[in-house]
């Protein structure tokens, strides 16, 4: 069996740079996905009457999901 072996390059300092941002940018789009669907959950969650949720059987984890803020998961 032969071995394989890679060969190292250096990685220039603008691409690791440019990597890092994209990255930090993939990373702050995520997290704004999440806060926005959480956001826009909650807020529809809350249009809900106190006897709609008790019908659905979630009115007390509905209750406290609704005080939370929409950066918490």
């Amino acid at each position: 069996m032969s071995d394989i072996t890679f060969s190292r390059r250096a990685v220039p300092a603008t691409l690791s740079m440019r990597n890092a941002i994209v990255e930090a940018g993939t990373t702050i789009g995520r997290v704004a996905r999440q806060w926005l669907h959480n956001y826009r959950s909650r807020r529809e969650l809350a249009t809900y009457s106190r006897h709609e949720r008790a019908d659905l059987n979630f009115a007390a984890e509905a209750d406290a999901e609704l005080i939370k803020p929409f950066w918490e998961a």
